[in-house]
Parts: C-alpha cells; sequence; structure tokens
C-alpha cells in the first residue's frame, strides 16, 4: 500500500459580513492580499476574539474594514470550511447580513 502525507488545518472561527444596502447592493472590498500576491473581490470579516461572539465580530470588522457601522445584523449561514483538506475542529464560519448603515 502506497503511503502518503495528510495535514490537518486548525483554523479559527471567524464571521463574514454581507453589508447590503438599502438598493440591495452589496458592499464588496477590492484588495491585495499578500499571501495570494492577487487583487481580488472580498467581504469584510475577520476572526472571532475570544469571548467574542460572531455578529459583534461583523460589526467590528465592517467597521475596521470598510468604516461602515451596521444598525441591524442577523446570522444567515453557517458552514465548515475545506473539509476534505483539512479538519477545522470546530471552527465554524458565520457569514451574517448587515444592513441600515451609518
Amino acid at each position: 500500500m502506497k503511503r502518503f502525507e495528510h495535514h490537518a488545518a486548525h483554523l479559527d472561527r471567524a464571521a463574514i459580513a454581507v453589508v447590503v444596502d438599502e438598493q440591495n447592493r452589496v458592499l464588496m472590498m477590492w484588495r491585495h492580499p499578500f499571501l495570494s500576491d492577487r487583487w481580488g473581490w472580498e467581504l469584510p470579516g475577520g476572526l472571532v476574539d475570544a469571548g467574542e461572539d460572531a455578529i459583534t465580530t461583523a460589526a467590528r470588522e465592517v467597521e475596521e474594514e470598510t468604516g461602515y457601522r451596521p444598525k441591524e445584523i442577523e446570522h444567515l449561514i453557517t458552514y465548515q470550511p475545506i473539509f476534505l483538506l483539512g479538519h477545522a475542529c470546530g471552527k465554524q464560519r458565520r457569514v451574517l447580513v448587515c444592513s441600515g448603515t451609518s
């Protein structure tokens, strides 16, 4: 039997925000992450800090990354990333819908 090396990725919890305006347009950010060294569109989001919930993280990340402050935030979906490529150890990703920014 041929053996191969397998790696497990231990990922932290994260919250991603879908910021929607009154005209149902989604706020996207045109960014250049240094790891991929390529420009691309991203949603605001980040890692959930210790003692923080996903809604608090989403609000914080939207303000830090865009300058907007969401007025309403609700849970949209929770998912487990890259299941076949690694084990996320129960660290799920939560996507939250934000509306009514200031």
